[in-house]
C-alpha cells in the first residue's frame, strides 16, 4: 500500500511526501538450548563492581564475569543510557557502558544488587542476566537459534533515491564521529505489558532489549541509544492502549502515536514493542519501518517490532535491530525473488546481495529456492550498502542525535584493478600494519530491475552483466584474503548459490570494510572480466596417469603443463608460477616454477612421490601479494616413479618443413598392446586419434621404434600425444607435444610497418595470389580472430588491423600453400 501524505508547508501550499514502509515477519520452529547454560556469579563480586563504580565514584572499574571455563573481563564506566520522557536520567537504575581489552562494547545496568547486560563480540550479542536463585545468572546468545522461518515485508518504492553507477549504490562514507548518540524513545503495547505481568517487568523487558541493541550497533559503527520511557506508555491492558495489532497499517498507528502523544523535542527516534501470541511453542516475530524516519519530525516515530518471546533478547535483536535500521535508513539488500522475497518485498536497485543474503538487512533463509547454498550465518553484521546507507544520512543530518569526536582511520591497502578473463576466479587480498582489524570482501554491483525468479536466481547470476555473484561473510580477521569463487568451488567444480564464475564481459564493483572496535570505513576497486578464453590448466587434467622416471633412461623426467592464458600475457601478467599438491587441492607446498613465461607452457619436475591425488595450481600474481589470477585442477591426476621399463619410454616431435615428424620408443611390459594411437588436437583439450600400424611387432619384441608423418597443421600450434591400449582396457598416455605450425617466408609475404600501431596494416605477396585465396588472423595463443577472402589475383593488400596490443599471426592459404607470419601491435 503506497501512503501519502499531505502536509502543511510554507504559505499554507501541500507537499506530496512519499515514504517506504517495510513489513517483516520473522519466525523460528524453536530455539536451541544448547548454547545457552547457567552459572555463579558471586554476590560479593557484583556488589564490589556496583561499590566502586557508583558509590567510591571510580571513573572506572573492572568487570569480570567468571563464565565457566572463558571468564570475561571489560572495563566499565557510569553512563546514564535511560532517560525518563522529559529528559532526566531514571536513577531507578545504575546504568554503565565499557569494552574489554579487543574493544568489545558491553551495555548493561543494576536493578538492586542483580545485574543486566549485554555485549557484541565477532558477530555475535551474548546476554547475561539473573537466573532462579540469587546468585546463579543465565548466559544466551544471538547464535543458540535454528534456521529461521518467513520474513515478510511489503515495501513502498520512493523516488528520492540518486541512482549511480550499480543500483541505487552509495559511494564510501566517511564516520563523521567517534560516538553517536541517539534518544530512542520505546513504548510497549498492552499486550507487551500483560504478557510480562507489571509496568516494571515490561519495562525492564524493554531495557533488556535496547542493552543488546546498544551492544550491536556500538560493535558496528559506534551508535548507540538512550532509552527514553514513560510509565503512562508502558501498557498492561490490551483493551486500552491505543494500538490495534491486527490493523495492516502499524507503523502508521506508531508514527501517529508518538506525533499525537509525545513532545517532537524528547527523542529522535520512537518504537513500539509488542507481544505476539503464537501457538505451538514457537517463536516468531515481525516489524514495520518508515524509511528513513530517524530525526524527521513527521515519520521518526514509525516502528513497530513484535515478538513472541519478550525475553529471547537474541531472536529479537533480528527484528529489532533490522526495523531500527530501517528507521535509519537501509534498505533490504537481498537480491532474490522467491518465497517471501518477491516483488513487493525486494527494494529495487538495492539489492547488492544475491539471492536471500546474509547481513542483518537481508532475507536470509526466506528466499525459497533463492537461498544461499549452506547453513545460515549466525553471525549480526551490515552490508557495505547499509552501512554507507546508515552513514551518508547521518552525514546529511544536523542538530539529530549527539556526536563526538572523530572516528580513526584504519590502515588498509587494497589491490590495484586489473583484469580477468571470464570463467576465471582470482583473490583479493587487503594488507595493514594493524592486526586488530577485522575485514569484509563484499561485491556492490546490482541493478534497478524488478523480480525476475531466472535472473534473480543466485546460480544464474554469472550469466549477466550487473547481478550480484558473490555472497557476503561476516567480518573477520581472516576475511582480508577472500576467494571468488570460494575454494571449495573451485575444487569441486561444482558452482554454488553465492559462489559462482563471470561467464560474461563486465566489471565486478569490489568493496572492503574494514572494523575495529566500531571504527568502520570502505575502499573500493574493480576487476574487469574480459571477453576471453578462461584461464585454465589444459593438461595434466583429472584422472590422467603421468609416468615419470627416477633414472635419465627411463621414460620422461619431466612433467609437460599446458595452459590456455586467456590473453592474460597482453594484460598485465607477463610469467606464472606452477605449483603442486599431493592432497588433492587441499594444500600447494611445491614451487615447482617460479616466474617463467606466461606462454602456455612449460616442463616442471615433481618430487618423486608417487601419489593419486595430484593436482596444479597455475598463478598470476601483482608481485605485492594482493591479489592472484589463478587455475587449479577440478580433479586428481595420478603421477607414478619407476626405474623399471615403462610402456612408453620416449615420445618426442620436430618440424620438418610443412609437417611434423612424431617419434617413440615403446616397451614390451608383458601385457600385450591392443592399439597405438597418435592423438593430435589444435586446443590441446580435445583430441583426434589416428591409428598407427606395427606396433605387433611390440608383442614379440622387448621394444619397438617408429614414427608418424603429421600433416595435421592447419592451426597455430598443433599438440600431439600418444595412446598405448592394452588388452586389460587400460589406457597409457604419454606426454603432450606441442609443435608450431609457422613456415613464414619473408620471400614470399612481406608485412609492413611491423610492429603496427596504426590501423592499416599493408602486405605484398612475392608472386599474384590465386583467386580462391584466403587471409585469415590468429591470435598467438591459436584463437581464429578473423577470416578474409582477397577477391582477385592480388599481388598487395592493405587490411585494417584494430587489434589489442599484443602478438598476432597472419595465416595466407594460397592453393595448397600456407604461409604465416607474425604481427606485432603495439599501443600509441
Amino acid at each position: 500500500m503506497k501512503l501519502t501524505y499531505y502536509c502543511p508547508g510554507l504559505s499554507g501550499s501541500v507537499r506530496l511526501l512519499f515514504v517506504i514502509v517495510f513489513f517483516c515477519t520473522l519466525s523460528i520452529a524453536k530455539a536451541q538450548t544448547s548454547g545457552i547454560t547457567t552459572f555463579t556469579w558471586p554476590k560479593e563480586s557484583r556488589s564490589q563492581t556496583q561499590q566502586e563504580l557508583f558509590t567510591r565514584s571510580h571513573t572506572e572499574v573492572s568487570l569480570d564475569i567468571p563464565l565457566p571455563g572463558n571468564p570475561v573481563q571489560f572495563s566499565i564506566q557510569s553512563k546514564s543510557f535511560i532517560k525518563q520522557a522529559d529528559g532526566t536520567s531514571d536513577r531507578s537504575y545504575q546504568t554503565f557502558s565499557g569494552r574489554n581489552n579487543q574493544d568489545h562494547p558491553v551495555f548493561g545496568y543494576f536493578s538492586g544488587d542483580q545485574i543486566y547486560l549485554s555485549y557484541f563480540q565477532n558477530g555475535e550479542i551474548i546476554t547475561i542476566s539473573p537466573g532462579k536463585g540469587p546468585d546463579h545468572y543465565t548466559i544466551g546468545s544471538s547464535k543458540d537459534l535454528e534456521a529461521m522461518g518467513a520474513i515478510q515485508c511489503a515495501v513502498n518504492n520512493t523516488p528520492d533515491q540518486g541512482v549511480r553507477r550499480g543500483g541505487s549504490s552509495v559511494p564510501c562514507q566517511t564516520q563523521s564521529y567517534s560516538s553517536l548518540t541517539y534518544n530512542l524513545f520505546v513504548v510497549c503495547t498492552g499486550e507487551w505489558g500483560q504478557e510480562l505481568g507489571s509496568i516494571s517487568a515490561a519495562r525492564q523487558a524493554i531495557m533488556n532489549n535496547v542493552n543488546a541493541l546498544n551492544a550491536l550497533y556500538t560493535g558496528e559503527m559506534n551508535i548507540s541509544f538512550n532509552l527514553v520511557m514513560d510509565d503512562d506508555f508502558i501498557y498492561t491492558d490490551p483493551d486500552s492502549d491505543p494500538f490495534d495489532p491486527a490493523g495492516f497499517n502499524r507503523a502508521e498507528q506508531a508514527r501517529q502515536f508518538f506525533v499525537d502523544s509525545v513532545n517532537v523535542s524528547a527523542f529522535d527516534i520512537g518504537h513500539v514493542l509488542h507481544y505476539m501470541d503464537v501457538p505451538n511453542g514457537y517463536i516468531s516475530g515481525s516489524g514495520v519501518a518508515y524509511l528513513p524516519a530517524s530525526c524527521s519530525a513527521f515519520y521518526k516515530g514509525g516502528g513497530w517490532t513484535g515478538t513472541s518471546s519478550p525475553g529471547n533478547t537474541g531472536f529479537n535483536l533480528k527484528i529489532f535491530g533490522h526495523e531500527i535500521g530501517h528507521q535509519l535508513g537501509a534498505h533490504h539488500t537481498f537480491y532474490g525473488s522467491e518465497g517471501n522475497c518477491t516483488a513487493g518485498q525486494r527494494s529495487n536497485g538495492h539489492g547488492f546481495e544475491p539471492g536471500s543474503g546474509s547481513s542483518l538487512m537481508s532475507y536470509e533463509g526466506n528466499c525459497g529456492s533463492h537461498n544461499l547454498d549452506g547453513p545460515q550465518s549466525p553471525f549480526l553484521y551490515f552490508n557495505t550498502h547499509s552501512v554507507n546507507q546508515i552513514l551518508n544520512r547521518i552525514n546529511g543530518q544536523s542538530g539529530c542525535g549527539t556526536k563526538l569526536g572523530n572516528s580513526t582511520i584504519l590502515p588498509v591497502t587494497l589491490p590495484a584493478d586489473f583484469s580477468i578473463p571470464k570463467n576465471t576466479p582470482f583473490d583479493l587480498i587487503a594488507t595493514s600494519p594493524n592486526n586488530a582489524l577485522s575485514y569484509t570482501w563484499e561485491q556492490y554491483d546490482t541493478d534497478v530491475m524488478g523480480a525476475d525468479d531466472v535472473r534473480c536466481h543466485p546460480i544464474n547470476a554469472g550469466q549477466y552483466t550487473t547481478t550480484p555473484l558473490y555472497r557476503s561473510y561476516a567480518p573477520s580477521a581472516e576475511g582480508r584474503h577472500r576467494s571468488f569463487p570460494s575454494k571449495d568451488v573451485q575444487m569441486s567444480g561444482s558452482i554454488e548459490k553465492g559462489e559462482v564464475y563471470a561467464t560474461k564481459a563486465r566489471d565486478i564493483t569490489m568493496r572492503l570494510t574494514t572494523r575495529s572496535g566500531g571504527n568502520i570505513q570502505c575502499e573500493e576497486m574493480t576487476v574487469t572480466v574480459r571477453d576471453d578464453p578462461a584461464f585454465k590448466i589444459l593438461s595434466p587434467v583429472q584422472d590422467d596417469m603421468i609416468a615419470l622416471s627416477k633414472s635419465a633412461t627411463r621414460a620422461a623426467q619431466n612433467l609437460t603443463v599446458l595452459w590456455e592464458t586467456g590473453d592474460t600475457e597482453t594484460n598485465g601478467f607477463t610469467h606464472v608460477d606452477i605449483y603442486y599438491s599431493l592432497d588433492g587441492g587441499q594444500t600447494y607446498p611445491y614451487l615447482l616454477a617460479e616466474e617463467v613465461p606466461n606462454d602456455g607452457e612449460h616442463e616442471v619436475r615433481p618430487p618423486e612421490i608417487d601419489t593419486d591425488m595430484a593436482r596444479l595450481k597455475i598463478v598470476l600474481t601483482d608481485g605485492a601479494e594482493r591479489m592472484a589470477i589463478y587455475n587449479q585442477n577440478q580433479g586428481n591426476f595420478t603421477v607414478g616413479f619407476s626405474v623399471t621399463p615403462l610402456e612408453i619410454e620416449q615420445f618426442d616431435g620436430a618440424v620438418f618443413g610443412n609437417h611434423h615428424r612424431l617419434s617413440w620408443k615403446l616397451n614390451n611390459t608383458g601385457i600385450p598392446i591392443q592399439t597405438v594411437n597418435m592423438e593430435y588436437s589444435y586446443d590441446g583439450i580435445h583430441f583426434t586419434p589416428v591409428k598407427v600400424d606395427g606396433y605387433e611387432l611390440l608383442n614379440s619384441e622387448s621394444q619397438w621404434k617408429s614414427a608418424y608423418e603429421s600433416y595435421f597443421t592447419e592451426g597455430i600450434k598443433t599438440f600431439y600425444r600418444l595412446a598405448v591400449h592394452n588388452i586389460q582396457n587400460k589406457i597409457t598416455y604419454s606426454r603432450v607435444v606441442s609443435l608450431n605450425n609457422e613456415t613464414e617466408s619473408a620471400e614470399f609475404l612481406h608485412v609492413y610497418p611491423n610492429p603496427v600501431s596504426t590501423a592499416d596494416l599493408h602486405l605484398t605477396f612475392q608472386k599474384h595470389l590465386r583467386p580462391d585465396a584466403d587471409l585469415s588472423v590468429w591470435s598467438i595463443n591459436g584463437k581464429p580472430l578473423q577470416k578474409i577472402h582477397i577477391h582477385g589475383r592480388s599481388k598487395s593488400l592493405k587490411i585494417p588491423f584494430t587489434y589489442p596490443a599484443g602478438v598476432y599471426v597472419l595465416k595466407v592459404t594460397n592453393g595448397q600453400e600456407v604461409y604465416r607470419h607474425k604481427v606485432i601491435v603495439q599501443n600509441n
